[in-house]
């Protein structure tokens, strides 16, 4: 049996998705897996216990192959995933990244949010001299696209010279950063007025501004305290159709209606007539901007629109070389 660590050098990695996809290309490849989130495991006496939307998403996508505590008995590899960074972690805590690498002879998948080209070095290289020959994958997430070539050129051959098998390079991407109607609705607890059918409509941005409000929506330009939601491109959630032409202008699939202020009928009518979702939050609208903004927010079973996308940017650097059978020894 083959632990596989999901570490991570900072906030917002990709380590859930990175997890996913792992789960569901070993499964692929015909392995039994589990799944093991130590942190979720820890309970404070007397606090409320809150729900872990990592365990919830890998009981979706494995079933019972979920586990508290240990290694999932029966599977031929068990994912760890590690805490949000591995250089913030108590190193001698029993549930620190660095002491379950250790007890279960575990190899890692780092994952890493790209910051910087020296602080991206340091960070990996860090990692992989402490756990020597461990690092099977190294996937360096959210690179913006005017540092891509600097990274595929200068970071990337150091890695492999360092032994590394697969490195991986990804941009950032709209659709990996775009969230649904629904999403907002339960981050800001909002009321639907109009458009249930809609809620699932992908959001790739959003705005104070009124410029977007054409047709019967020109009425909102009137109002007083709203957020307008925008689509991702051409508001489909098929990856290879994800961006818009340049000339296009971007459509509403939702506007959002702050401070509790109710909304007049004709402002309902004018959303029917547009067939878009109008929503309604107590929230301020600064506060209610800020909230959105402050994501990321944690993917569900509902997101395989992201995982698909996520699965198409790694395959060309993890899958090109080989089955992950294979490379994780499981084989």
């Amino acid at each position: 049996m083959q632990a596989i660590l999901i570490g991570s050098t900072g906030t917002a990695s990709g380590r859930s998705l990175m997890s996913w996809f792992l789960a569901q290309r070993l499964t692929e490849e015909g392995c039994q897996v589990g799944f093991l989130k130590p942190s979720a495991s820890s309970y404070v006496p007397g606090a409320p216990l809150k729900k872990d939307h990592d365990i919830e998403l890998m009981k979706a996508v494995l079933g019972n192959g979920v586990v508290e505590e240990g290694l999932f008995e029966g599977a031929d590899a068990t994912l760890i995933m590690g805490s949000e960074s591995m250089f913030s972690d108590f190193s001698l805590s029993p549930t620190s990244d660095t002491q379950i690498a250790k007890a279960y002879h575990a190899q890692i998948c780092l994952m890493d949010r790209y910051e910087s080209l020296a602080e991206s070095t340091y960070s990996i290289l860090s990692i992989c001299s402490l756990f020597k020959g461990s690092v099977k994958i190294v996937v360096v997430n959210r690179v913006p696209e005017e540092h891509l070539e600097t990274v595929r050129t200068r970071l990337v051959p150091r890695l492999l010279g360092h032994g590394i098998p697969r490195v991986a390079v990804l941009p950032e991407d709209p659709v990996l950063a775009s969230f649904s109607v629904t999403r907002i609705c339960e981050v800001l607890e909002a009321e639907v007025f109009h458009g249930q059918e809609h809620l699932e409509r992908l959001v790739g941005a959003f705005t104070l501004g009124s410029q977007a409000l054409q047709g019967p929506l020109q009425i909102f330009r009137h109002v007083y305290g709203k957020i307008v939601l925008l689509a991702l491109g051409q508001d489909q959630r098929d990856p290879s159709n994800h961006t818009a032409s340049e000339d296009a202008k971007p459509s509403v699939v939702g506007i959002l209606l702050t401070s509790g202020r109710m909304p007049a009928p004709v402002l309902i009518d004018a959303a029917r007539q547009a067939g878009i979702s109008l929503l309604l939050t107590s929230v301020d609208t600064f506060g209610a901007f800020e909230r959105i903004q402050a994501g990321p927010s944690p993917v569900t079973i509902d997101d395989r629109y992201k995982q698909k996308r996520f699965s198409e940017l790694l395959h060309p650097f993890i899958l090109g070389a080989g089955p992950l059978s294979e490379l994780f020894n499981l084989r």
